[in-house]
């Protein structure tokens, strides 16, 4: 029986654990996968936001504060440039970024007429950082081992005990304790096993009612053959004292008579 409980357990563990691991392994991407859009999508509004405020900005006020406004804007990961569309010369604020980011135009008009075209760009990095998850789901994945296996242990004792108990009534039958039965199951009530304590109890009350007959019928058929065997004896008890042969023949054939 131990054999059988280790058996449970290891497929309800290694189930459990591989719907366990899926489950972390498809979290984390979806997570990591969020925690890169997510940026992405805040960069690009951004970009987008300060481009239109440039193009407002220069619709409505003189470039040298335009320009100030711009400095206050610029820096870090955002460059900003003001590229003139008619030939106009205009300084840009910062160079164009050499990387790759989410990047937002417009094109604006001065008062004075001349037209620009304002460039924001959001530079992203060339290797994004992860989002330090990777100690949580290390907790989690240790958390889950520890719950998959005590549940793993609760559901192989579940369905372990009560063969073991219809076992051990098995055997103490066979050992001649013709009222062994399961009765009650300990742990492991469901409908199966306990249908098969049913049907074992009554296998066995009805070999024992068997055996019972059995022995009831040749204590009979014993009680029935000591009565005439009785009386046979006393005859040839009684035969060997008399001396006339008239009375051996009556004595031989009363004893015929019992036998026949």
């Amino acid at each position: 029986m131990g054999g059988l409980y280790w058996r449970v357990f290891g497929l309800f563990w290694m189930a459990m654990v591989t719907v366990m691991v899926a489950s972390v392994w498809i979290t984390s991407r979806v997570v990591e996968r969020d925690h890169e859009m997510l940026p992405s999508a805040h960069q690009r509004a951004l970009a987008e936001d300060i481009a239109a405020s440039a193009a407002r900005m220069i619709g409505s006020h003189a470039m040298p504060e335009v320009r100030r406004w711009l400095r206050t804007q610029s820096g870090g990961p955002i460059h900003v440039r003001i590229r003139p569309l008619d030939g106009a010369t205009t300084p840009r604020v910062l160079a164009p970024p050499p990387m790759p980011g989410y990047a937002a135009q417009r094109e604006a008009t001065a008062s004075d007429g001349r037209r620009f075209l304002v460039d924001v760009r959001w530079v992203r990095p060339p290797h994004p950082p992860r989002p330090p998850f990777r100690a949580f789901w290390l907790s989690f994945v240790l958390l889950g081992l520890l719950v998959s296996t005590a549940v793993a242990l609760l559901l192989a004792r579940y369905v372990a005990l009560p063969l073991k108990q219809i076992r051990a009534s098995a055997r103490h039958f066979a050992d001649g304790d013709l009222g062994a039965r399961v009765g009650t199951l300990r742990m492991g009530r469901s409908q199966e096993m306990v249908a098969l304590g049913r049907e074992f109890d009554l296998m066995a009350a009805r070999i024992e009612r068997l055996i019972q007959d059995h022995r009831r019928l040749i204590g009979d058929v014993a009680h029935e053959l000591r009565s005439p065997l009785a009386r046979m004896g006393v005859a040839l008890e009684l035969s060997r004292g008399e001396t006339e042969t008239d009375e051996r023949e009556a004595s031989a054939a009363r004893i015929a008579r019992e036998l026949g």
